[in-house]
């Protein structure tokens, strides 16, 4: 071998190790993932990204009543509280930088965790356009992933109890991961054999149980005012149980937005735990196959709530992946940061190409709401005047054209049923709920609302509305067939005779 290509290959050596074993190769990771996050704006606005913003506007004007609401992820609620004070964008500014941070504590669990190149851990996250996504549009599915790798990466530096406290913040933020919160725990008295960790897990939910017995004068409210989305009613639906091939197709459709390859070096990060003998990660592939399993009985049983077939939901795999793939990336050999180097490169061009046009994961609800306004205006029915619609993200689609400041939430039957039934506990809490609601603009009761007649109402035309259709229908408007870019699915009403 020739000087020239020994120095080639010892500039690559260089380049691997500053990349995926240094801290900083870290911090630049996880700094640039900020930097791409952020910059996208109000591009990927979906409705399951600000239903969040929805209960933290809402936990900011009544906070006992909605901190007591389990949709409404109490421990979001006090992460985003403050950057809510600043509007969508101080939200999602906050998001972007939360989720940034994730992929930079991956990498630091995965070195914890004694894997020769971590930062390929956080490298996967990057990589994921599931997680960018989310982590760009607010989906607090990533929340859940951070939460995850902070608990791992306190467990693997023997941080005990404070790994506890946020294990047990998991299923306060999505109740699926609670999963992962009884895996961790029953290793650890298997393994261990101590109860530190156990009691630091149970802290954190036992006092906000206790705390909402206090508040809401029921000491089973959990129960009480469970919310299980497979009871709302049949005619109101908008899903509906899938069929296991159906579901299967879901897993598969995950898998290119999935960071693909890296993905694939985590099924050979399997074969790597028995070949090196690192028992210790059996957990990790024991997790992804009780998640999907789990995944399975939602979508396909009755169960005690519904998983719909938004990959968001995928991501409760991805810490765990990661780290599988970091292992697998780690064999030295002779050419082997060459190897790694083109993964990256080929992972971040893959990366490139899905987040450009993430329809897999967000499908065209935010294109489709820019196009309904063009029309609107191009017809001369919208020009910014107060607006009464049930599209949930009207409210905040300043790119749309759309006068954010003087646009109201319409809330369908399943939403006003949601919030009965997560109330049920307590009339005190239910009624400061809807009026913080109402603070924030979204409207539940068709029928207190005083119909504004130089206003125009816009209604897509489904079931869960009807009520609302009554209510505006009672006062004789002008209805307008809208939506030509999707069969005329809306109406608009209005009373040009009063203006």
């Amino acid at each position: 071998m020739t000087a020239s290509s020994n120095g080639f290959f010892q500039k690559l050596d260089a380049i691997d190790k500053w990349l995926f074993e240094s801290r900083a190769g870290a911090v630049a990771m996880s700094l640039l993932f900020f930097v791409f996050t952020a910059a996208t704006g109000l591009r990927f606005l979906n409705d399951e990204g600000t239903l969040p913003i929805e209960f933290i506007s809402a936990f900011l004007n009544e906070p006992m009543a909605i901190f007591f609401l389990t949709k409404a992820k109490p421990v979001l609620l006090l992460i985003y509280g403050l950057p809510m004070m600043f509007g969508i964008r101080g939200y999602l500014f906050a998001h972007c930088l939360i989720g940034s941070t994730g992929v930079f504590l991956i990498c630091g669990a995965a070195r914890g965790f004694k894997v020769g190149r971590p930062n390929i851990a956080g490298l996967f996250l990057a990589t994921n356009t599931i997680y960018f996504v989310s982590v760009a549009c607010g989906f607090p599915n990533a929340d859940g992933v951070v939460i995850v790798v902070l608990f791992l990466m306190l467990y693997t530096h023997d941080r005990t109890f404070l790994a506890g406290l946020v294990l047990g913040l998991l299923p306060l933020v999505r109740h699926e991961l609670g999963v992962i919160s009884a895996v961790f725990v029953g290793l650890d008295i298997l393994k261990h054999r101590r109860i530190k960790m156990t009691i630091a897990t149970a802290l954190l939910p036992a006092i906000y149980i206790l705390a909402g017995a206090i508040y809401l004068g029921d000491l089973f409210w959990v129960f009480t005012n469970w919310l299980n989305t497979t009871n709302v009613p049949v005619e109101y639906r908008d899903w509906r149980i899938f069929t296991v091939p159906e579901a299967l197709n879901y897993h598969v459709l995950a898998f290119p937005n999935n960071s693909p390859l890296l993905t694939l070096a985590a099924l050979a990060g399997i074969v790597v735990i028995f070949v090196k003998r690192r028992f210790d990660l059996l957990v990790f592939p024991i997790i992804v196959l009780l998640t999907a399993a789990m995944f399975l009985w939602l979508q396909t049983g009755t169960a005690i709530g519904f998983v719909d077939m938004g990959l968001r939901s995928y991501l409760m795999f991805a810490p765990f992946m990661a780290v599988l793939a970091a292992m697998a990336l780690s064999l030295r050999f002779k050419g082997s940061s060459l190897l790694v180097l083109v993964f990256a490169a080929l992972s971040l061009g893959w990366q490139g190409v899905r987040a450009y046009d993430p329809v897999d994961v967000l499908g065209r609800q935010h294109e489709f709401q820019h196009q309904l306004f063009d029309e609107l205006r191009e017809r001369g029915l919208y020009s910014g005047q107060t607006l009464y619609t049930d599209l949930q993200t009207a409210r905040y689609d300043t790119c749309a054209g759309i006068a954010t400041d003087r646009t109201f939430l319409l809330g369908n039957t399943v939403m006003r049923w949601e919030i009965e039934l997560s109330t049920k506990a307590s009339d005190k809490q239910r009624a400061a709920a809807v009026s913080a609601m109402a603070a924030t603009r979204i409207l539940l009761y068709p029928e207190d609302h005083e119909i504004q007649r130089d206003a125009v109402y816009l209604l897509r035309r489904e079931g869960r509305l009807q009520a609302w259709r009554d209510r505006i229908e009672a006062e004789n408007p002008e209805r307008i067939e809208v939506g030509i870019f999707d069969n005329r699915s809306f109406d608009l009403y209005r009373w040009p005779n009063d203006n």
